[in-house]
């Protein structure tokens, strides 16, 4: 940990006076306000996800220590101002370790979470939790896979009806983890649940997620291959769950490739980045641009100056 205390202080002091160096005094921003979060165990709360509405309020959720329990999901509604409108915990039934990854509100200011929760003897699980704009619990989901062991959700996003889609790892029967990507009724309803194990039947991690405008869902994560390490696999859903196309990367190393990040542009093309071996240096950032039916476009490599580790986290396409 004390490595880990180093850096961040490195960081915020280089911080401190780097704006007074480089940025010009008419852009230099005001802080308004800062609000700290201290959960009832008096030990270690951490923010994951953070999100402002159009009015506004910001919403963060993170893990937080509770009494007696271990990790809880913590969400937290502050208003433009700063001030607490409301704070939300959630112990899963195994009394164990629940950690949020991500966080989405819809245009009626209801509030979504998701992430990993420890079951009653089903291991970790998915829990998937919306809040009304006040606050009020609306519905809870649970999801334990086939396997009955982890189960993680790492991406959550919403379609213009109130759906919810959530997609992650999850054990299966017969491999050790699959994509498992869900979507929700406005009402928590489960409309589908939608798998994808790889060809070696090994570690399969979805990400993270994106929608079109016509309802379409895209995953994109890591998969490990047969006769390589992990690749980049991405698949096109259908708004019913059929799966329209999926598409593997692995780069000419043959090592491995981890898939981070996905967005869409207006025409529906897709676009892909994350870390993956080069030939003669670490891992470099590598983009793919794929077309609507899944066709390669394109693709981009980057190995920055140092020729040594570089690993992008997410994208977006203007």
């Amino acid at each position: 940990m004390k490595p880990l205390c180093f850096a961040l202080s490195v960081i915020l002091l280089f911080a401190s006076w780097m704006p007074a160096l480089l940025v010009p005094e008419s852009y230099a921003q005001t802080m308004e306000w800062t609000k700290r979060y201290k959960g009832p165990g008096n030990s270690v709360d951490s923010a994951t996800a953070l999100v402002v509405d159009a009015q506004g309020n910001v919403y963060v959720t993170g893990f937080s220590t509770g009494a007696g329990s271990g990790w809880d999901y913590a969400t937290i509604k502050s208003s433009p101002a700063g001030v607490r409108l409301w704070a939300r915990r959630y112990n899963g039934p195994g009394n164990g370790y629940d950690y949020p990854n991500a966080l989405a509100i819809d245009a009626g200011g209801n509030v979504y979470v998701t992430g990993i929760s420890t079951g009653a003897g089903s291991g970790p699980d998915y829990a998937t939790i919306k809040y009304s704009p006040t606050g009020e619990p609306l519905w809870l989901k649970r999801y334990n896979g086939p396997g009955n062991g982890i189960d993680a959700a790492n991406a959550l996003a919403l379609d213009a009806q109130g759906n919810v889609y959530v997609t992650g790892s999850s054990e299966g029967v017969e491999s050790q983890s699959d994509y498992a990507t869900i979507k929700y009724s406005p009402s928590g309803v489960v409309i589908w649940v939608k798998r994808y194990n790889g060809p070696a039947s090994s570690v399969d991690n979805a990400r993270t997620l994106a929608l079109d405008v016509a309802g379409n869902v895209y995953v994109t994560g890591f998969s490990m291959g047969i006769d390589s390490d992990w690749d980049y696999a991405t698949i096109k859903y259908s708004p019913a769950g059929v799966r329209l196309w999926a598409r593997r990367y692995n780069e000419p190393g043959n090592g491995g490739d981890q898939a981070t990040g996905l967005a869409l542009d207006a025409q529906g093309n897709v676009y892909v980045t994350g870390s993956s071996r080069g030939e003669g240096s670490d891992f470099d950032y590598a983009t793919i641009k794929y077309s609507p039916f899944g066709e390669p476009q394109w693709m981009r490599w980057y190995n920055g100056p140092g020729n040594g580790g570089d690993y992008p986290h997410a994208l977006a396409v203007v």
